[in-house]
């Protein structure tokens, strides 16, 4: 049975981002930070929202949208932590952050890499 191209990402190995699965995936996530426009930063509402976007969430750590991701499932808070407004994190790999960590405004974290053999017919049609 072939692997789905979500199965591989999360695995680790090379995928195809255009499968029907992960275009829905990164919808969904998109939903969600727009969501988190919508209630206070540091509020018992946005940690439930968090909880439920993001791989894990340690206590007490703050998020403070616009908060830009590729999938959120892919990232886990350590307690204490706080992200400032406007970061991004492209979280096709795994993001782990730890315990009290402070990132600032507009901060970008890419755990992504793509194919530079332009040749490799695996990847591109």
């Amino acid at each position: 049975m072939q692997k789905s191209e979500k199965v591989k990402m999360l695995e680790g190995n090379w995928f195809d981002s255009r499968s029907i699965e992960l275009k829905n995936d990164r919808n969904t996530a998109w939903l969600k930070s727009r969501k988190l426009l919508e209630v206070a930063p540091e509020s018992d509402e946005q940690f439930e929202l968090l909880k439920q976007f993001l791989g894990s969430i340690g206590e007490g750590s703050v998020v403070r949208p616009p908060f830009f991701v590729d999938y959120g499932y892919n990232i886990t808070l350590g307690d204490g932590c706080f992200i400032n407004f406007d970061c991004v994190i492209l979280d096709t790999g795994k993001v782990m952050i730890g315990n009290n960590v402070f990132i600032g405004p507009s901060s970008n974290i890419y755990a992504v890499d793509h194919h530079i053999d332009k040749f490799d017919k695996r990847y591109f049609a």
